[in-house]
């Protein structure tokens, strides 16, 4: 992804702050630490993921993000989800669409998936062009909200009666924490102090999100 005009590809390159997910790079030798390692490469440059252990790694944290409930989300696998959710979405659609497509996924967990593609288009960090990309991926796979009986969708609503996102999907597992883990990466001033593209400049002309 091309960051805005203006943006130096060394001067610039995102520093990720103490507080966020960059303190778990110095953990191990996990499949999960390696592909962590990656993906915050990928996050801090203008490259594509062009190649092949990028690519890996791009896979590997959807899978991380889905495989357990939501509520148990490791932290540093849910903000770098985030990030490139929110800042290298074009990089993010393949993994996405590979993981759905899956026909032998348990559809709780296509389920989570689609929840954290919902919940996180909404935010106006997004640029609007991919935050409609992701609006369409959302439409695509609808049927997976539909599918839900009465019961599943009254359990989703009683264990998060705040968030309708959740509840629409049938996430019956508290999402709140998992939320609180990643606000802090699509404000204004996490935005400009990253010289990440974002959609702010454009908020005032996007139409609402539905």
């Amino acid at each position: 992804m091309k960051r805005e005009s203006g943006a130096s590809n060394t001067s610039e390159a995102m520093t990720v702050p103490s507080n966020t997910a960059h303190g778990a790079r110095h953990c191990g030798n996990s499949p999960l630490d390696h592909s962590l390692e990656k993906l915050w490469a990928l996050v801090s440059s203008d490259m594509p993921p062009s190649d092949q252990h990028a690519r890996q790694a791009l896979d590997y944290l959807v899978v991380q993000a889905t495989k357990t409930s939501l509520d148990k989300l490791d932290k540093a696998v849910a903000e770098t989800f985030a990030l490139l959710f929110w800042y290298r979405n074009e990089d993010m659609r393949e993994a996405l669409e590979n993981r759905l497509s899956m026909p032998r996924l348990a559809p709780v967990r296509k389920r989570r998936l689609m929840y954290l593609v919902d919940r996180l288009r909404r935010f106006p960090c997004m640029k609007p062009e991919q935050a409609e990309q992701m609006k369409k991926l959302v439409t695509r796979w609808k049927d997976l909200a539909q599918d839900l009986n009465g019961k599943q969708v009254e359990k989703a609503q009683a264990v998060n009666r705040y968030d309708k996102v959740a509840a629409t999907w049938g996430v019956a597992e508290p999402v709140s924490s998992l939320m609180s883990l990643v606000l802090d990466l699509q404000t204004r001033h996490f935005v400009d102090a990253h010289h990440l593209p974002n959609g702010y400049s454009q908020l005032a002309t996007r139409p609402p999100h539905h």
